[in-house]
């Protein structure tokens, strides 16, 4: 990957951090770019590369718990297949202790049936405890259970 790649990266990167510090929609489709840029298959991204403010968890984390101050923001990192119907939703997020700042999906180029990514940026909003719990589900089968789930606690203090 060249330099002028990598140095848009950052500087696209760091737009989506401010916006979600502020509050404010994303700015740009920062992991839709960097899936372009740099297939997962040959260069994982991690946001831990850029800024020391965020702290990502995949599906290790599940049934975790991580601890952090008022105003820090954190991502939970999914893999999904949407083709086949099923995708990552929002079961629990926190409220009020913490608060999604922003929520994404990639779906990978080529032929469909490849898992994509969903990504959910959330900021410790408040002191206190909380529970997200994410499940992975068919919408048309919203009474069967879950095929996966994805649960955290949080303790965020001032």
């Amino acid at each position: 990957m060249s330099p002028r790649v990598i140095d848009r990266m950052i500087r696209v990167y760091d737009g989506v951090l401010k916006a979600a510090r502020e509050g404010k929609e994303c700015p740009s489709s920062f992991h839709c770019y960097v899936e372009r840029a740099c297939p997962a298959d040959r260069v994982r991204i991690s946001s831990r590369a850029y800024s020391e403010e965020m702290t990502r968890f995949e599906e290790g984390a599940n049934g975790q718990e991580a601890s952090f101050h008022a105003g820090e923001l954190f991502e939970v990192f999914l893999s999904e297949t949407r083709t086949t119907g099923f995708k990552w939703v929002v079961e629990r997020g926190g409220e009020p202790v913490c608060a999604l700042a922003g929520e994404s999906t990639d779906a990978p180029p080529g032929p469909p049936g490849r898992a994509g990514t969903h990504l959910w940026q959330f900021r410790a909003a408040q002191a206190g405890f909380a529970t997200i719990r994410l499940v992975y589900r068919r919408p048309w089968e919203s009474s069967a259970e879950p095929g996966r789930v994805f649960q955290m606690q949080i303790r965020v203090t001032e």
